[in-house]
């Protein structure tokens, strides 16, 4: 069964790194709806582990992308068409550098294939 998710930074280290084609149990949130994969700095919601595939990484201004590695002080965004961008996530999150595309807000649809 597939399934659209809503995905958003958190920023510090607290969001789960994506790759499309990988196996993973996501954190999400229980009963949201759309299903919202779940950062650290949510608390006080109840959580399931939902076992997928990543079919899908979406942003509306970025386009497709192949993943978001969320280690570090600075976030990369790997474009499907091989383009890196990173992206503070301490001291100024949200703040790009040296890339023409500068977005707005950081939300992603996710499409997931539940797997068990």
């Amino acid at each position: 069964m597939q399934k659209l998710c809503k995905y958003r930074f958190y920023w510090y280290e607290l969001d789960q790194a994506l790759k499309v084609g990988e196996v993973t149990t996501l954190s999400c949130l229980r009963d949201s709806i759309p299903l919202e994969i779940h950062s650290g700095f949510i608390s006080g919601t109840s959580i399931v582990n939902v076992n997928c595939k990543i079919l899908s990484i979406y942003h509306p201004d970025l386009g497709y992308l192949e993943d978001i590695d969320t280690g570090g002080l600075e976030y990369c965004l790997t474009l499907t068409d091989g383009r890196k961008l990173k992206v503070e996530a301490e001291e100024d999150p949200g703040n790009v550098y040296s890339f023409p595309i500068q977005p707005k807000a950081w939300d992603f649809q996710v499409l997931i294939e539940i797997t068990t």
